[in-house]
């Protein structure tokens, strides 16, 4: 694939001109330098709100991070594939929805845990534990 030094269109191999702009690949005056793509923006938010989910999952607020970066990754992963190369940061962006998913679940667990240690069906006494209490508890 050959990139336009213009409009930085992405043409075949074989083009002789660009598909997008009209300028030759040939001929005096084309700058054939070209310039790095930028990291996607979006990618960066996604890693960065991915990792400050997992220390978040201890105060239950995990999921409010992480349901960001999953969001974050997924429209990073979008402009990226729409960018024409122009943009890099998919594996950035990758890697913060991976974390968003890890740490919406780990907070969720945390909260379904929670929510059943404080049920007192879920978490009673064994009997033999209760009698000696109550029996210390009547004396």
């Amino acid at each position: 694939m050959k990139r336009c030094p213009k409009c930085n269109f992405l043409n075949e191999d074989f083009a002789a001109t660009c598909g997008s702009c009209g300028a030759s690949f040939f001929g005096p005056g084309i700058i054939r330098k070209f310039k790095d793509p930028n990291t996607n923006l979006y990618a960066k938010y996604a890693l960065v709100l991915g990792i400050i989910s997992i220390p978040l999952i201890y105060l239950c607020l995990g999921w409010i991070t992480g349901a960001t970066a999953i969001a974050f990754g997924i429209v990073a992963k979008y402009k990226i594939k729409k960018s024409q190369g122009t943009q890099a940061g998919g594996t950035m962006a990758m890697i913060g929805i991976v974390l968003g998913i890890i740490g919406v679940g780990a907070a969720v667990a945390l909260l379904i845990y929670a929510a059943l240690m404080t049920d007192p069906v879920v978490c009673r006494l064994p009997e033999s534990l209760e009698i000696y209490l109550n029996e210390k508890g009547n004396n």
